[in-house]
């Protein structure tokens, strides 16, 4: 099962009424808690104590299911991590296309450290050729499309996730610059990425 951590860390108590909170749309909840940007996604708790509602918002979001998806920046939602069709195995940074670029992603949880917080998958092709990896772990190397798919971390931000990769306690995470760049690994790096279903 994927762990779903969530410490709160908003809580307002309201009194109960004959309208439902259960009936309020998350996003609602969350500007009662005086909870801004970034908060989206969080599980919301609510639990009665006549006669009152106690309202509770999670630090973290869930992560996302095993599935297929688009890997997007949350910084930068129009850059979807990009292979380019004809030969060219490097990941980039590239507009949505699919007919111009392979963007479809398949996650999988697999085993990692159980000393670390992080939870680990991979991420591979739909097709089932290969996933992606990089050649070494070192700041500023590039990730690529590789035959034999490497385990990435996820770690909750925010605003989505890092995705990374530990050599000797270092964590290596996922940062992209500009459109058409590539998408390399830099030593305890910031950025994160959001999982977004294909419609």
């Amino acid at each position: 099962m994927v762990p779903t951590g969530s410490p709160v860390i908003g809580m307002t108590r309201v009194p109960c009424t004959n309208v439902s909170l259960t009936f309020i749309q998350p996003e609602r909840l969350i500007e009662l808690l005086g909870l801004k940007h970034g908060y989206k996604g969080r599980a919301i708790k609510i639990t009665i104590y006549h006669p009152t509602f106690i309202i509770s918002v999670s630090s973290t979001m869930s992560y996302p299911e095993a599935g297929i998806y688009l890997i997007q920046s949350s910084s930068k939602p129009d850059i979807y991590a990009s292979v380019h069709h004809g030969g060219q195995n490097v990941l980039r940074g590239e507009s949505f296309d699919t007919d111009k670029y392979y963007q479809r992603w398949r996650l999988d949880y697999v085993a990692g450290n159980q000393d670390r917080p992080q939870v680990f998958c991979a991420l591979t092709k739909v097709n089932g050729e290969g996933g992606l990896g990089v050649n070494s772990i070192y700041t500023n190397q590039a990730v690529y499309s590789l035959n034999n798919p490497q385990s990435w971390f996820l770690s909750q931000t925010d605003e989505g996730y890092l995705i990374g990769q530990i050599s000797d306690d270092v964590t290596y995470t996922w940062t992209h610059h500009n459109k058409g760049d590539p998408i390399t690994i830099v030593a305890d790096g910031s950025q994160s990425w959001q999982f977004v279903p294909e419609n």
